[in-house]
């Protein structure tokens, strides 16, 4: 049984789509239909969060592991895979969704105002698994689950010894150790699902889809944008980690510095996806190109009725019929319309119509005059008014010259039944509409072609398809004009040292593919190349926009610091005692050296390979231990350098 998301009542039973657009991240969903923007936002704000989705399911291990991922679209796909009976939508504010179409119990996956560590480090893992009083009865196995998750996604030092207490204090350490340096709760967690198993012996998909886009980026651009390991895994952990450096006193100026640098580098990657499109003189001319290209699509249209219904006309000629009597009626009709005309616009619109039938020496001279008429009614610059008095003219012309020729009415409904089959559809098309902007306003052609309000990708693609018909780089330069626009501005805030590390990759993504209806009629513009470029663009830009932000999840960050005050080299130590371990001082080495250790390994060029090769591994103890081996031998790299400059010079 499927669910109205904005009544929660049982509807016609629909198919939900709950997959996710692998290139994007993005559900591909429609949106729910409200009736006013009011009652959507009243709607999406009054649903509960996560818990309470599946009834009767809190126990299961996919449960705990949607409430422990950071992402929320990760929690969504992992409650999909979970629960077929799950949908998943994202508003346009970008809140994810989630839908039990068996319940119609509904929940948000990322409320606004509500942080998504916050909920975690706020209720503590253990009140987000199990309701009051039944905590008792929990298996130990997924209480030993929880309590590993709850060490890698920064809960309170209570609910993790809560955990442990309730696991028996069976831990797997090595677990421990991994999940704090590697993978955040829901990473550590969702392998252990069935469903999702593979991901814990394969490398990140994320990975791999990212080598592939940055392959595609290089082979455009001759460059290939700096994607730091962080971002290339995706995992909140290490995503984490990099924000923290960016913050610290000691690795901020290393940070943005390499931040910086990448704002350039996707810009310059945005700039060579958008050349592929046309060339830059594009720009100047594109608009009208496509306004002169839909023009003549409908003239073609027009002239092939007129092909094929010319031998009708030829025997309607043939008849020898007067044009005098015609003339006479409609001319007589046309003055007294005159007399009730102000001078203006309309009235001058009267007189061409006029002038062309007094012109019409013959009963073909009259269906000329039909047409001049015919090119008035359709021209952009004929208000509307103009367009009723002219149409009741034509009216009035093709009554009297049917009465006098009854072969011109034969092959004038031959005509009309043609225009309703190849020109109509055209004339309500985008094609049609693009044709009939005013000269002055040429530049609204690009809002009325990729504007999601108005049209859709169907639309947007058929009219692609006729324009190429007529002018095969007409479609493709209003597309780089298109995007041109999107981008404008963009280039003078990658300069902008006040605001050196902002999130530009975000930003241009924003601008460039909008919300999820502006992204699929803008991809729906091009050819299958075309898309594919884009698509590598649009997911490098996702990448280089994660890792960043201000904030200061006061939980998670120190738990990195006493981390990383502990040394690197002994986090695999410390995974064999007990959790508590892993989030106390463990050693004696200098923060500040492996703060910067930390930040070295995440953006300099010298080491960021290295951990990319250490990240390619399996998701194993070893992997684990050979991270922590790259971290202690860039510190004592940082030591041994500090050492040198400190000691007298010989």
């Amino acid at each position: 049984m499927t669910f109205d998301l904005s009544t929660a009542k049982p509807v016609a039973a629909t198919e939900m789509q709950t997959s996710f657009d692998i290139s994007s991240a993005v559900p591909v969903s429609s949106e729910p239909v409200f009736a006013s923007e009011q009652e959507r936002q009243q709607v999406i704000a009054d649903l509960p969060e996560l818990e309470g989705i599946v009834e009767g399911e809190a126990f299961r291990p996919e449960i705990m592991a949607a409430l422990t991922a950071t992402n929320p679209a990760e929690m969504g796909e992992i409650l999909r895979q979970a629960y077929p009976q799950i949908g998943v939508v994202q508003t346009p504010e970008g809140e994810f969704i989630a839908v039990n179409n068996e319940t119609g119990a509904m929940a948000s996956l990322n409320k606004p105002g509500v942080s998504k560590v916050d909920i975690l480090q706020g209720l503590g893992i253990m009140s987000l698994f199990f309701p009051a009083g039944k905590i008792a009865a929990a298996p130990a196995a997924l209480g030993q689950k929880m309590a590993v998750g709850a060490a890698a996604s920064g809960a309170t030092q209570a609910a993790i010894e809560g955990g442990q207490a309730l696991a028996g204090g069976e831990i797997n350490p090595e677990e421990v150790g991994m999940s704090a340096a590697l993978g955040g709760a829901g990473e550590l967690v969702a392998p252990a699902i069935s469903k999702l198993r593979g991901a814990k012996t394969a490398r990140s998909p994320a990975a791999q889809q990212t080598d592939e886009s940055l392959d595609i980026i290089e082979e455009i651009t001759g460059s290939r944008p700096s994607i730091y390991p962080a971002q290339r895994e995706g995992t909140e952990s290490l995503l984490t980690q990099q924000r923290y450096v960016a913050q610290q006193p000691e690795t901020s100026k290393m940070a943005m510095d390499a931040l910086k640098k990448q704002n350039q580098e996707v810009y310059d990657a945005t700039a060579g996806v958008i050349d592929t499109l046309a060339r830059e003189e594009a720009l100047e001319g594109g608009v009208e190109r496509i306004y002169k290209a839909s023009r003549n699509a409908i003239k073609n249209a027009k002239g092939k009725v007129k092909d094929q219904t010319r031998p009708l006309y030829d025997e309607a000629w043939a008849q020898g019929a007067d044009p005098v009597p015609v003339k006479e009626s409609v001319i007589g009709n046309i003055d007294l319309m005159l007399n009730d005309l102000a001078d203006g616009s309309i009235k001058n619109n009267v007189m061409k119509a006029k002038r062309a039938i007094e012109s019409a020496k013959t009963f073909k001279g009259l269906q000329s005059a039909k047409e001049t008429v015919d090119d008035l009614i359709d021209s952009a610059e004929t208000g509307t008014k103009a367009k009723s008095y002219l149409t009741g003219i034509k009216s009035d012309l093709l009554e009297s010259m049917t009465e006098v020729n009854p072969q011109y009415r034969i092959a004038n409904d031959e005509y009309a039944r043609l225009s309703a089959e190849l020109v109509d559809p055209l004339q309500g098309s985008l094609v049609g509409r693009i044709s009939r902007v005013n000269d002055d306003n040429l530049q609204q052609i690009t809002t009325k072609i990729f504007d999601a309000k108005e049209v859709n990708p169907k639309a947007v693609t058929n009219a692609k398809k006729v324009i190429e018909s007529v002018d095969p780089q007409a479609w493709n330069d209003i597309l780089r004009v298109e995007a041109q626009k999107r981008i404008g501005g963009i280039s003078d805030l990658i300069m902008d040292t006040a605001e050196a590390t902002s999130n530009r990759p975000a930003d241009i993504r924003r601008a460039l593919y909008g919300n999820p209806e502006k992204r699929r009629v803008f991809l729906s513009a091009m050819d299958t190349e075309q898309r594919a470029n884009f698509r590598a663009l649009e997911d490098i830009l996702i990448k280089a926009s994660t890792g960043r932000g201000t904030g200061s999840p006061t939980n998670i960050y120190g738990q990195i610091a006493q981390w990383l005050k502990g040394g690197a080299a002994r986090t695999t130590e410390a995974a064999r005692s007990p959790v508590s371990t892993a989030t106390s001082a463990l050693g004696s080495l200098v923060q500040e050296r492996n703060t910067k250790a930390l930040a070295t390994a995440l953006f300099d060029p010298d080491y960021t390979r290295d951990l990319s090769k250490v990240l390619q591994g399996k998701n194993t103890p070893t992997k684990t231990k050979a991270f922590m081996q790259l971290l202690d031998d860039i510190s004592r790299s940082i030591q041994t350098e500090q050492e040198q400059e400190e000691s007298p010079a010989r």
